[in-house]
């Protein structure tokens, strides 16, 4: 298909409203939009979670999954980009930061490893329809893991971040508004995986759009010639601002501006 451009989306904070959810209009729009543009959802989550936004908007869409360690061309595709966490290095994280770590959460394609059964981080890495292996002492798999949340006590914060940042190749990324942290690959980014699918498909940067609301955005924000930073985010970035927050349906307000 001869796509005009790309529409590439965060969700938590940016595309999904103030009850993380797809508003109407946002899903009206997409799907008009997704005839001429090339649709791509970008987020920290896994696949799990982002296959069922794209059944609800009822398109089948490129994906940028877990911060831009996993990339699908679809959501029903084998993996375009797939990079893991070394299984030694974080089980190293732990070991030193157990005696403040109050959740620590590990997956694979298959199976959730965590100290208890997380209500909070089940919002974003559901752990229906993955096994589930519970308590200090779960075997983690030696052939490395796509995500790890971690969460402790902020005066902790400063310590965690040493502990992960000292594994070479990880990176520590502290989520705004909350307790939970979490580790990602230093090699990898939403920036990167975006590059990936626009030349796959053969289009070019400038004639691309993104939105964002965190620092994680930041790297797929500076690639595309149309960024959008939403109104309310607390990222302190040097892009233009959307007029309405995500809780407004920020990203369907501004696209209808831009493409009425």
């Amino acid at each position: 298909m001869n796509y005009k451009g790309a529409i590439a989306l965060d969700l938590d904070g940016t595309l999904l409203n103030g009850k993380g959810k797809l508003g109407n209009q946002t899903k009206r729009l997409l799907r008009v939009l997704s005839s001429d543009y090339l649709i791509i959802l970008a987020s920290g989550r896994p696949l799990r979670s982002m296959r069922k936004l794209c059944a609800e908007l009822q398109l089948s869409l490129p994906l940028i999954c877990y911060n831009g360690a996993a990339v699908y061309l679809s959501p029903f595709l084998e993996p375009l980009l797939y990079l893991s966490l070394e299984t030694e290095k974080l089980k190293q994280v732990y070991e030193e930061g157990k005696s403040f770590l109050t959740s620590f959460a590990c997956e694979d394609k298959k199976a959730i490893y965590s100290l208890h059964h997380d209500a909070y981080l089940s919002r974003y890495f559901p752990f229906e329809g993955m096994e589930v292996h519970l308590g200090e002492e779960k075997e983690l798999p030696p052939s490395g893991l796509m995500a790890c949340l971690l969460r402790c006590p902020h005066r902790y914060d400063e310590r965690l971040k040493e502990i992960v940042e000292k594994q070479k190749g990880f990176k520590f990324r502290h989520w705004v508004s909350s307790t939970y942290s979490e580790i990602t690959r230093d090699d990898v980014d939403k920036g990167k995986a975006l590059a990936l699918l626009l030349n796959h498909f053969h289009l070019d940067p400038k004639d691309c759009y993104a939105f964002g609301d965190s620092t994680n955005d930041e790297p797929m924000l500076s690639l595309v010639g149309h960024p959008f930073l939403l109104a309310d985010s607390q990222a302190k970035l040097d892009f233009p601002r959307t007029e309405k927050g995500h809780a407004e349906e920020g990203v369907a307000y501004e696209l209808n501006k831009l493409f009425s």
